[in-house]
């Protein structure tokens, strides 16, 4: 059995239209990965950049919870604030000197 011509061109643009929307899907999924990467890749970069923005803010945590621990005791903090801020103590109170 022979086909005839109108079914050969149906085939043939049957077959060419099924390229074609395989071509067109296969570009969306290129595409669509590709965005997936470059989204990936920038929130890996911007994930690092708050980690180190972290480990900073830990570190400077921890030196003012040392501080305030000191600042806790008395004698430290009247040494503190009399060198700090240029002040001396008179009769338990705290005076400017100019």
């Amino acid at each position: 059995m022979e086909r005839t011509k109108k079914e050969k061109s149906f085939k043939k643009i049957f077959n060419r239209s099924l390229s074609y929307v395989i071509l067109i899907a296969s570009i969306f999924a290129v595409c669509y990965s590709a965005k997936k990467i470059v989204d990936f890749t920038i929130a890996k970069k911007e994930n690092n950049q708050l980690e180190q923005q972290l480990e900073a803010l830990k570190e400077e945590n921890d030196q003012l919870e040392i501080i305030n621990e000191k600042l806790k005791d008395k004698d430290y903090f009247s040494i503190y604030v009399k060198d700090k801020y240029q002040y001396s103590s008179n009769d338990n109170s705290i005076i400017p000197i100019k």
